[in-house]
């Protein structure tokens, strides 16, 4: 085998016989290169802009649980200042506490 020849797994080419045959080949092939080449780099920044849109997705979701938790830290403490003030409305303050609770959990859940 010479310097000028190639090795592949189906047998040798000389390496003259490999080039583009002429100029309309040449184009063809470039532009074929050139639409992959768009092609995938609008398939890149369709998967960045879904990863930035699902880490966005997941901060929200981080607002509305801290928001969440601190309406419920704060009615719990109005809920056991009221039971101390005012016995009889305990069990109706618990229940709209935990309702709120509740609702909360789920919505986060949903998010």
């Amino acid at each position: 085998m010479t310097n000028t020849d190639l090795t592949t797994l189906g047998g040798e080419y000389p390496a003259r016989e490999l080039r583009l045959s002429n100029r309309a080949d040449q184009k063809h092939y470039t532009r074929e290169l050139e639409r992959v080449t768009a092609e995938t780099a609008v398939a890149v920044r369709a998967e960045q802009a879904r990863i930035g849109l699902a880490n966005l997705h997941e901060r929200g979701r981080a607002v509305i649980a801290n928001t969440a938790i601190d309406e419920v830290a704060a009615l719990s403490a109005l809920e056991e200042h009221l039971r101390a003030t005012v016995p009889a409305a305990a069990p109706r303050v618990a229940a709209i506490v935990n309702a709120f609770t509740t609702g909360a959990s789920m919505k986060i859940l949903r998010w």
